[in-house]
């Protein structure tokens, strides 16, 4: 006589949990310094903006002037299977965010979707999704930080992070733009 439970199956579990930052990971990447011209800010406003807000690298990517909302503190993305929602911006990604518009607005930029991006590249163009990523794989290398990470590791820190001080699972799934848990 075997154990009844002989011919159960478990669930599948898939053993890889999403990499996060600790907050003081995220402190050491973002307070590396003053930034010294447009790029350099535009690079430090990416990370700020993906932590603060948890939107994906393709919606920062594809973010506009008119998606911002400044004093609201809000941008508005346009997330998987088209769905549109507001993800709030924290204060320090405010501050970096108004510095750079104005360095932004000095400049003369190419064609009317680079006009309309809210970030661009050197050539005055609108940021791509691998541009950032390359940014982001630039400034991690950089940095001192002891763990690997990449762009979509300030998603998993901003759930991580909002869920540890005592947000609902079901706001911060709304917060992320996930359909379901």
């Amino acid at each position: 006589a075997g154990s009844p439970f002989a011919s159960v199956k478990s669930l599948k579990i898939d053993g890889k949990l999403p990499t996060f930052l600790f907050e003081e990971e995220i402190d050491q990447l973002l307070g590396a310094g003053e930034p010294r011209d447009l790029w350099e800010l535009r690079d430090l406003l990416i990370l700020e903006l993906l932590y603060s807000t948890g939107c994906r690298v393709s919606e920062l990517a594809a973010a506009s002037l008119t998606d911002l909302d400044i004093k609201g503190s809000t941008l508005r993305v346009v997330g998987k299977g088209n769905k549109e929602r507001l993800v709030f911006i924290g204060k320090a990604a405010v501050k970096r965010l108004r510095e750079y518009l104005v360095l932004r607005k000095a400049l003369r930029l190419g064609d009317a979707d680079g006009r309309r991006a809210l970030l661009i590249n050197r050539r005055g163009g609108r940021l791509t999704v691998r541009g950032i990523q390359t940014i982001i794989d630039r400034l991690l290398e950089r940095s001192s930080l002891q763990k690997p990470a990449t762009a979509h590791t300030f998603r998993h820190s901003f759930a991580t992070h909002v869920l540890r001080g005592g947000a609902d699972i079901r706001v911060v799934q709304e917060l992320l733009g996930h359909a379901s848990l």
